[in-house]
């Protein structure tokens, strides 16, 4: 990131000199407070392991280029390989013509060849900043997570949604999103967000426990219907589709979803 005119324009020993900086590009909004929690932990880790070791990882922007059109391909996070610097350490800057290579997301991040990796430097810088139990035991977690989630073995959360579109009733193998696979999966990672409800199969053994679902009150008794205008749902239910209760199954007035709290 460049500096501001006048502050790069500075001697770098004036006090108001900014020189160029580097920053790490924010991630989109995972599900879980589990994930973003997960993330958000490396991100300041990994910062202060580049600090703390020397780490170079530059690499010329034509490779970045190439990066950046793989990572739009799907599937990206497992099925493609990206240049990657692979001698980071002080030590390890001899000159060499080309101390590039393309790799996994999981190469990258845990090491392949004489490559170390991203997390076992972020686990060396841990060990040298002598963590609590408590806050290593977490922040080995967060990376054992990471490092299974870009191995394949647990999704991304993009194939996940993906999956969960293509396995829904209302997918017609279109290409195209039907209203109800929408709105059942916003009603999931909604569910999955809160805590409300398990998902494996996105993490795994790092799965929450559920807590217990609370007794409901007991409804308010139903007011009668007026002849010719269209019922509403009882409190219990949640409305399913477009304008049908799940209680009793009548239909809602008007195209759109009536709300809960309506």
């Amino acid at each position: 990131k460049p500096p501001p005119p006048e502050k790069g324009a500075l001697a770098s020993a004036e006090e108001g000199h900014i020189g160029w900086r580097v920053e790490f590009r924010s991630m989109e909004v995972q599900m879980t407070d589990f994930e973003n929690a997960a993330f958000t932990a490396f991100v300041v880790l990994l910062s202060r392991a580049i600090l703390d070791l020397g780490l170079t990882l530059y690499i010329p922007m034509s490779k970045l280029e190439e990066n950046m059109r793989a990572a739009q391909r799907g599937g990206a996070c497992v099925d493609e390989r990206f240049w990657f610097r692979t001698r980071v350490l002080p030590e390890e800057q001899d000159g060499a013509s080309s101390p590039y290579a393309r790799l996994t997301i999981h190469e990258i991040l845990a090491g392949s060849g004489d490559f170390q990796g991203l997390i076992p430097l972020c686990r060396r810088h841990l060990d040298d900043a002598s963590e609590g139990d408590e806050t290593r035991a977490s922040l080995d977690r967060y990376l054992s997570f990471i490092e299974r989630r870009a191995a394949g073995a647990l999704p991304t959360p993009a194939a996940w949604m993906r999956r969960f579109v293509l396995q829904h009733g209302s997918y017609q193998q279109d290409g195209r999103v039907p209203a109800a696979a929408a709105h059942d999966l916003m009603a999931a990672a909604s569910e999955i967000g809160l805590g409300r409800r398990p998902c494996p199969e996105l993490l795994g053994e790092f799965q929450a426990p559920v807590p217990p679902t609370p007794l409901s009150q007991p409804a308010p008794p139903a007011k009668p219907a007026v002849a010719g205008a269209p019922r509403r749902p009882c409190r219990n239910c949640r409305p399913l589709g477009y304008g049908k209760c799940l209680q009793d199954g009548s239909t809602l007035g008007g195209q759109g979803l009536v709300s809960i709290s309506a």
